[in-house]
């Protein structure tokens, strides 16, 4: 039985529409949480530029914390480091 070459290229195209319409497993990324705690050192204290938001805290986006975060596209961060000692803490 001899199939036509029409037929024989519609079907290889269909092929190849179906397989890049597949997403891969490769392409998928894990979600990544992120929690950078700790004292000044991890806040940033002397790296200057402190997040008006966090107060006496003096967190800084040039701690090691946002900058990881920020190289590995981490999904969701968390950056409670604190660089004083707070009230009713030992």
């Amino acid at each position: 039985m001899r199939i036509s070459r029409r037929l024989t290229t519609a079907l290889a195209a269909a092929v190849a529409l179906i397989c890049a319409s597949v997403p891969s497993d490769a392409d998928a990324r894990p979600v990544v949480s992120y929690a950078a705690l700790g004292d000044s050192f991890s806040s940033g204290v002397g790296a200057h530029d402190y997040d008006p938001a966090s107060g006496s805290c003096h967190r800084s986006p040039h701690a090691y914390g946002p900058r990881w975060a920020a190289a590995h596209h981490v999904a969701d961060f968390r950056f409670p480091a604190c660089g004083v000692r707070r009230r009713g803490t030992s």
